[in-house]
């Protein structure tokens, strides 16, 4: 009877392997990460890592089985593993990187996104993962159960030997501990590093430098584009400013059609009356939207740890509303949603702003979450009126939000074969989105603002969700711009574009990112930039760059017309350090 209480102990324990392994297989094998001059052999070691590292938590969980058989402890350890499981996989999709351990201190942020986790983020691989981890909870339940019933049973020699085999295999990843702790994770590849060490090795690095963070003063580096360095007023032009950040807005959208309709005409035509920036890259880090704010603002490479608006420096930073309250400019931050998401209110206050209208600033469709970006743009028109110029309006919009949920349009209007449900919903709330900015652009001419306004228009980020291999499901581009989004961040390329008077029409082909822009807006405005800022105007000769800190360190350079990565990229590491320093100090 004891040989076959043996045989069905032993299975049940191998189920329980063989499950949490599979959740833990599903969800770092559905990553992808890039490491250069990575030979097989090292891919070999990383794959033989990640089994060995799958074992971990199912033996230490059969350990507890076995010596504590506590149902609170198993159900306990289940739930931890479960929530790391997903958050990581569902963290990946959105940001192709895994979560920094600094976001718990930020969890007040998820509650208004649950919907788009829901319905956007949450697929069939989760599904999975999630059964697997109920499923080993079930088989737990019942060999704890079991060996309620034996208590005193004798523990044979072969099973104190499989313990200590046990303790080595758990031993094995856990020396990565020991080893990083002395010798420091490298700042990228860390999905890499996740699938070679585990998860303990890399979040208990996170968490120690989290807790003994050393803090350090770099000076600034200079620009990363050193031939365009403005620094004296020219001929200034005393023009109104407006910056209109779209929410997820995709550059492929300026041009997309659906059989012979355009998803945005509007933009598609206004791009011929202004400069539109073919490769303009955003950031869309740790703090999401509000990294293009600060990247816009204080012309600084965002954190990808968390929120750098949290954290910053108000006294060291020079975000471009400073400079422009200087030279006369009443300034203003407009948003739909509440000022305390990302805690905007104080931030535009320690920045300087003179006002920050939210959504105690409107009323009906204009207000929340659930904004209507043209009913939106209706109210803001009144609010632009009531400006003392000239004026600085950071204006920034939330209806295409995810899940992309939120618009009126009739989805008969375009033929949506081949599309999924999902990417039907983002084409249709885009569609929308084009057509409040038509309303918002028609009103400024129409009171006249536009003789004296530049607007500047571009995206927070691009449509993540839906990219399959970078280029993603859209499967629209030619070869060229196929192999435009296989080399840069799924979701990094949004549209730039700015229109005003005395701006000729143009396509450009610098390359530029968000931290361009304020240096791009004061050469507009014959305004000289000060010392501490990474970006460059767009407007000035020389090669374009972007350097982006995604999961990897992406670089991406001009080369003539065209754009490619620059393999340098550890070159650019002291402008991510600088960054920091400014935004975490």
């Amino acid at each position: 009877m004891k040989t076959k209480d043996n045989y069905y102990h032993f299975l049940i324990s191998l189920l329980i392997i063989f499950f949490n392994s599979m959740a833990y297989f599903l969800c770092l094998n559905s990553m992808k990460c890039w490491i250069p001059y990575t030979s097989l052999f090292v891919q070999l070691i990383c794959q033989i890592n990640m089994i060995l590292n799958s074992l971990v938590f199912p033996f230490l969980l059969l350990l507890i089985i076995y010596f504590f058989r506590s149902v609170s402890l198993i159900l306990i350890l289940h739930f931890f593993v479960l929530i790391v499981l997903l958050t990581v996989s569902i963290y990946y999709k959105q940001f192709q990187s895994i979560p920094h351990i600094n976001l718990i201190k930020h969890i007040y942020l998820l509650p208004p996104v649950i919907p788009q986790i829901l319905f956007l983020l949450f697929g069939f691989n989760e599904l999975i993962i999630s059964a697997s981890i109920v499923l080993s909870l079930a088989f737990s339940f019942r060999l704890s159960h079991d060996f309620k019933k034996n208590r005193f049973y004798a523990i044979p020699k072969k099973k104190i030997l499989i313990f200590f085999l046990i303790i080595i295999i758990i031993a094995y990843p856990l020396k990565a501990i020991l080893i990083n702790s002395q010798r420091p994770i490298t700042k990228w590849h860390r999905v890499h590093l996740l699938k070679l060490h585990g998860f303990i090795p890399v979040y208990f690095k996170q968490f120690r430098e989290a807790i003994f963070k050393e803090k350090k003063i770099i000076p600034w580096p200079g620009k990363i584009n050193l031939n365009t360095y403005n620094t004296t007023s020219r001929n200034k032009n005393e023009k109104n400013v407006i910056i209109l950040q779209v929410e997820t807005f995709d550059a492929c959208l300026m041009d997309y059609q659906i059989g012979s309709e355009y998803v945005m005409p509007y933009m598609h035509s206004l791009k011929k009356q202004g400069m539109f920036f073919k490769y303009f890259f955003a950031y869309n880090r740790g703090g999401a939207s509000s990294d293009a704010e600060l990247g816009s603002l204080t012309s600084l490479i965002p954190l990808e740890t968390h929120p750098g608006f949290d954290t910053v420096d108000y006294q060291k930073i020079i975000p471009l509303n400073r400079i422009l309250a200087r030279e006369g400019y009443y300034c203003v931050g407009i948003h739909a949603n509440t000022g305390r998401y990302f805690n905007r209110i104080q931030s535009y206050a320690l920045m300087g702003f003179d006002k920050f209208f939210d959504q105690e600033a409107f009323q009906g469709e204009a207000a929340g979450w659930d904004s209507k970006d043209k009913v939106f743009f209706e109210q803001t028109i009144k609010i632009i009126h009531s400006l003392p110029q000239p004026f600085f309006a950071y204006i920034i919009t939330i209806q295409s939000h995810g899940p992309f949920c939120n618009y009126s349009t009739n989805p008969e209007i375009f033929d949506f074969s081949g599309l999924n449900k999902d990417m039907q919903d983002y084409m249709l709330t885009m569609h929308e989105v084009d057509q409040a900015i038509s309303v918002f652009i028609t009103q400024l001419e129409k009171y006249g603002f536009l003789k004296n306004t530049v607007v500047v228009i571009y995206g927070d980020f691009g449509n993540t969700v839906f990219y399959d291999d970078s280029p993603g499901a859209l499967h629209y581009y030619g070869s060229h711009e196929d192999d435009l989004y296989r080399i840069c961040p799924a979701g990094s390329r949004v549209p730039l574009l700015i229109i005003g008077p005395g701006i000729s029409p143009s396509i450009k082909y610098k390359v530029g990112s968000h931290i361009d822009i304020s240096p791009t807006i004061l050469d507009l405005l014959g305004i000289a930039e000060p010392q501490g800022w990474l970006g460059s105007s767009l407007l000035q000769p020389g090669t374009g760059k972007a350097v982006l800190n995604y999961d990897e360190l992406f670089v991406l350079v001009n080369q003539g017309n065209d754009v490619v990565v620059d393999d340098n990229y550890h070159n650019y590491s002291k402008f991510i350090d600088y960054s920091t320093s400014m935004l975490d100090p």
